[in-house]
C-alpha cells in the first residue's frame, strides 16, 4: 500500500494539497514550506527512473491543477467553465516551468536544475504580475501573507522575495530528507543548521522592523462607498457603466465634504 501511494503521481497529489491549505485563511500557512517537497521527490523518481518529458510534465500538471482547484474553486461562483479553464491554464503554465527545468536537468544535472527552477519559477511569477492578464493569486510569497509580523521584510525585496524565500527552504528541506534517507549524518546536521538559519534570520528580522514601527500621525478624510451591486447578475450584465458608476458617485456624495 506504501509503494502504492509513493509513485510520483499521488505524490504530486499531495504536493498540490499541502500548497493549496496555505490559500485558506483559517489554516496555518507552514504546509506551503515543504509543500514541494513531495512533487521534487516524484520529480527525483521520474528522472531516476528514465522518464521522457511528457510524463514529467504530466505529473507536473496535475500537482499544479490540484493545487489550482483546491485554492481558488470559488471561481465557480461567477461561472463554472471560467473555474474550469482557470484551473486547466494555471496548471499548463505552470507546466512550462517544469518543462524548462526538464531540459536544464537533463543537460547539466540536478543540482544546476534546481537552481533554474528557481530562477524560472520567479521568472513565471514576475511575468504574471505584469502581464496583461495578471493572476498573482498564486504566488508563493502570498501564502503567508496572512502574517504580517512574517512578513515585513517584503517592504524591500517584494512578494517574490517571499517566494525565493519559500522555494529555498523547500529545497533545503528535500536535501534534509534526502540525507536522512541515506542516514547521510554529517549531511542531516548541516541540512538541519542551514535550515534553522534560512528560517530564523528573516523572521527576526521581520520582528524587528514589526515591533520597531510607530505610526506617524497625518489624518486624511477618505471616502469608501459600496454600492452593493450583484457581482453574479447586474456588474456585467444586468447594468450599464454609466448606471454603476451613478450609484457611486451619488453615494459618495451622501458623506463627502470640504475636507475630503
Amino acid at each position: 500500500m506504501l509503494k502504492f501511494f509513493n509513485r510520483p503521481i499521488f505524490l504530486g497529489i499531495l504536493s498540490g494539497l499541502l500548497l493549496a491549505l496555505s490559500w485558506y485563511e483559517s489554516l496555518p500557512s507552514i504546509t506551503v514550506f515543504f509543500g514541494f517537497v513531495p512533487f521534487l521527490l516524484a520529480l527525483d523518481k521520474l528522472f531516476d527512473n528514465n522518464c521522457g518529458f511528457w510524463k514529467v510534465i504530466f505529473v507536473s500538471f496535475v500537482t499544479f491543477f490540484t493545487w489550482a482547484a483546491l485554492s481558488v474553486w470559488w471561481i465557480y461562483n461567477a461561472t463554472i467553465f471560467g473555474a474550469i479553464a482557470a484551473f486547466l491554464i494555471t496548471g499548463f503554465m505552470m507546466s512550462l516551468v517544469m518543462a524548462g527545468y526538464y531540459f536544464i536537468r537533463k543537460h547539466a544535472g540536478r543540482t544546476v536544475a534546481m537552481f533554474g527552477f528557481v530562477t524560472l519559477w520567479i521568472a513565471y511569477e514576475q511575468f504574471f504580475h505584469n502581464s496583461e492578464i495578471a493572476w498573482p493569486w498564486l504566488t508563493l510569497g502570498n501564502g503567508i501573507g496572512n502574517h504580517t509580523w512574517l512578513v515585513q521584510w517584503y517592504e524591500y525585496t517584494g512578494v517574490l522575495g517571499g517566494s525565493l524565500w519559500i522555494l529555498a527552504i523547500n529545497f533545503f528541506i528535500l536535501g534534509l530528507f534526502t540525507a536522512w534517507r541515506e542516514k547521510n549524518y554529517g549531511r542531516i546536521y548541516w541540512y538541519s543548521i542551514d535550515i534553522a538559519i534560512l528560517i530564523l534570520v528573516p523572521t527576526i528580522i521581520s520582528l524587528a522592523i514589526f515591533f520597531k514601527y510607530k505610526e506617524t500621525s497625518n489624518p486624511v478624510n477618505v471616502v469608501v462607498v459600496q454600492p452593493n451591486i450583484d457581482p453574479y447578475n447586474e456588474k456585467f450584465s444586468g447594468l450599464t457603466n454609466e448606471q454603476q458608476q451613478e450609484i457611486i458617485l451619488n453615494l459618495a456624495k451622501e458623506s463627502v465634504d470640504s475636507t475630503t
